[in-house]
């Protein structure tokens, strides 16, 4: 026998509901495993942070400066490290696009601390601008870990520039020379809080603002909280603390931290750090008391 008309139409229009359903449902498993990745990703950051905090935090602190063969064996043991050592970076790198030189200055932050260098005589330097040998810009800023010599001054631990300890002023030449022949670029000095500049707005030139401090239009003359190392014509400031967050990624507290140890954004556009932290925190976190 024939089915009433509305009989069709109800019929119909449960099997248009059924598969309208199906249809919404359909990406929930992409949805989800995308959640998951996210979780994931989220969970390694956190416990990256928990083992970045606890090495800063329970390293004891034996000493307030380094002598000569101090800095030279916490030179050596940084710069033949498994993680930071150059030749690792086509591994953690093999694009070439993030070149870790912060990664390397953490790595002398975290070993200084297992060495018991107070954390009051560990610092950055940062140099920001056209930085290059030739006149197509290969970077736009770079920065070195320092650490406070026994003889009151600052040493910079950098690989790319120097091949042994130098003071901040001979790094500072070796910018000069190697990479800023005009001397155009402008340095900074931090604490260890700073770990790169903010990157998540990164104008091209001909649409930065002047705001922030990677732009090479930014001038922090008479900006609060810079201050010039001498009253001349100084390209060098001291940055304090109390603004370090508006220019920087940092890790100053856990509860404040910006930096990111996965992955580092630049205008939107994640690049994932490749497990370069993952493996950097762990090696100096369990490397044995000897090696300090």
């Amino acid at each position: 026998m024939k089915e009433p008309a509305f009989i069709s139409r109800i019929a119909l229009l449960a099997k248009t509901a059924l598969l309208l359903l199906l249809l919404a449902l359909f990406p929930l498993p992409l949805h989800a495993a995308e959640a998951r990745k996210e979780a994931t990703l989220q969970q390694r950051e956190e416990d990256l942070a928990t083992c970045y905090f606890n090495l800063i935090g329970s390293s004891p602190v034996r000493c307030t400066s380094l002598n000569g063969s101090e800095r030279k064996r916490l030179y050596d043991f940084v710069a033949g490290h498994s993680v930071a050592r150059l030749s690792e970076l086509k591994r953690y790198d093999p694009k070439n696009k993030m070149g870790f030189c912060y990664g390397r200055a953490m790595a002398v932050q975290l070993a200084a601390r297992r060495m018991g260098l107070s954390p009051k005589s560990i610092g950055k330097i940062f140099t920001i601008g056209r930085l290059g040998e030739g006149t197509v810009p290969e970077w736009r800023w770079h920065v070195a870990a320092l650490v406070l010599g026994d003889d009151s001054r600052w040493y910079a631990m950098e690989f790319n520039l120097a091949q042994e300890p130098c003071t901040m002023e001979e790094w500072i030449g070796k910018v000069h020379a190697e990479k800023d022949r005009d001397r155009k670029a402008l340095f900074y000095l931090t604490s260890t809080d700073a770990v790169m500049p903010d990157l998540r707005v990164f104008p091209p030139i001909a649409e930065e603002t002047g705001r922030r401090i990677i732009e090479l239009s930014f001038n922090p003359a008479g900006r609060v909280g810079f201050v010039p190392l001498d009253r001349g014509e100084t390209r060098i400031f001291r940055v304090y603390d109390s603004v370090l967050k508006d220019y920087f990624s940092c890790l100053g507290s856990r509860e404040g931290k910006s930096f990111d140890f996965t992955q580092v954004v630049v205008n939107g556009t994640p690049h994932s750090s490749n497990s370069y932290f993952d493996d950097l925190l762990k090696s100096i976190t369990t490397a044995p008391e000897e090696d300090f």
